[in-house]
Order: C-alpha cells, then sequence, then structure tokens
C-alpha cells in the first residue's frame, strides 16, 4: 500500500491496521509536483504511533539537506534540495519563480529543486519531515501563502 500526499503520522487506528495485516507492505511516498515522487519509506514493521520518516531517494534521485549552499551535518535541520532525473525543467511561464526553485547542481552537473521543506535525518538516516521553511499550505491541491 503506497500512501501520499502530506506528512504521515500513524494513529492507533492506522498502526493497528498495518500490524492485523502483516502479509502486506505499507511505503510511505514523498515528493512535491516538482520532483514526483522523490522518496519512500517502507514501514510494514513499524510498532510505534507517530510520524513516518519521508525515507530516502529512490534511482536516479539525489537529495540533499543545506543550510544556505553547505551540507547539514547528520541530526541537524536544513532545507531539502531534489535533483535527478524526475526532475521538472521549470514552471510554465513563470520565468522568476523557475530562477528561485531550479538552482546549479554544485555537487553534480544539471539542476536542483529547493523544495522549502525542512528535513533532517533521524538515527537511522531516513529522511524526517518538520515543517516548512515558508507559511505554505496545500488545500484541495493548490499551494496558499499566508501573509503576516
Amino acid at each position: 500500500m503506497y500512501l501520499a500526499g502530506e506528512a504521515l503520522s500513524l494513529t492507533p487506528n492506522m498502526l493497528r491496521f498495518v500490524q492485523l495485516h502483516p502479509y502486506c507492505r505499507f511505503f510511505n511516498h514523498y515528493g512535491p509536483t516538482e520532483t514526483h515522487v522523490a522518496t519512500v519509506c517502507e514501514f510494514t514493521k513499524r510498532d510505534c504511533e507517530g510520524p513516518v520518516p519521508i525515507g530516502l531517494p529512490i534511482a536516479n534521485t539525489q537529495s540533499y539537506i543545506l543550510t544556505g549552499r553547505q551540507l547539514t551535518p547528520d541530526g541537524c535541520i536544513g532545507e531539502l534540495y531534489i535533483g535527478g532525473d524526475g526532475l521538472a525543467r521549470e514552471y510554465f511561464c513563470r520565468p522568476e519563480l523557475t530562477e528561485q526553485r531550479f538552482i546549479d547542481n554544485p555537487f553534480k552537473p544539471g539542476l536542483m529543486y529547493k523544495t522549502g521543506d525542512l528535513v533532517r535525518f533521524d538515527s537511522n538516516g531516513q529522511i524526517e519531515f518538520i515543517g516548512r521553511t515558508d507559511d505554505q499550505v496545500k488545500f484541495r491541491g493548490s499551494e496558499l501563502n499566508w501573509e503576516r
């Protein structure tokens, strides 16, 4: 079973469902529209409630946790950047936004996408979603930014 959309947190009922179906495999998929699916975490044998990591990059995808343009030490919070074959090239008719979000990848040839998501590596080496760098929320598939 593949789950995607919003940050996944296992409730008692969801955990019970996972435990009652040991023959099923459960996956948390993460990926903004600009990258499609970028990471995956299998949580089939999970035994506790709470947030499920967004996992590790899928094949032909790179993820970087950066502070500024520097790699963030393991366990520290930084912004998630994604590169690889699944990356979009640009926003349609929005060159300014394209320039802000699709930037040169300093680690390998090509571009990477600045997600605006704050993440860190957890103690198992999985990427854990923490929050956003801005006030963006998604409502029925549309991105909304709250102004203060």
